[in-house]
């Protein structure tokens, strides 16, 4: 092996090391940088052939590997019926018991109370228009009217 190309595997080993983070301070590679090669001249029973010029390029290096990055801290909020549904709720908080449906006949939004007759099967689709409502102002306020059963 030449000492050109042992060089070009240290160097080489170098940056894979540097940048797993082998190294704390990463020799700086200057950019762009060519190492000449000698041409040798044809004899006369040798062909012309090329000689090619090594060039090093200036390859991005990481010098520092991401540690524990701080993680935002999450509070936690009761919600409660306190809070409400004024426009209705899509998922059921609790205390927010009433149910707005939406008939599948007719289109009409109907509200079920908890002991009223169809309350327990009716189920609430949040994607078809259907919302949790936490007073019965709230579920007439947005168009609902009380189940008669």
């Amino acid at each position: 092996m030449g000492t050109f190309t042992l060089c070009l595997v240290c160097l080489a080993a170098y940056v894979i090391f540097n940048s797993l983070g082998f190294f704390s301070d990463p020799i700086p590679i200057a950019s762009p940088i060519s190492i000449p090669t000698e041409a040798i001249a044809p004899t006369e029973t040798q062909t012309p052939t090329r000689s090619i010029t090594p060039t090093l390029t200036n390859t991005p290096l990481i010098t520092q590997i991401p540690t524990d990055t701080p993680k935002p801290e999450i509070t936690l909020i009761e919600i409660t019926a306190a809070d409400g549904c004024p426009n209705g709720c899509t998922y059921h908080k609790p205390g927010c018991d009433i149910k707005g449906n939406i008939s599948i006949n007719t289109g009409e939004k109907i509200y079920h109370l908890p002991g009223q007759e169809y309350y327990e099967e009716t189920k609430i689709s949040p994607e078809y228009g259907e919302r949790w409502f936490c007073t019965e102002a709230e579920a007439i306020a947005n168009g609902w009217r009380k189940s008669k059963k």
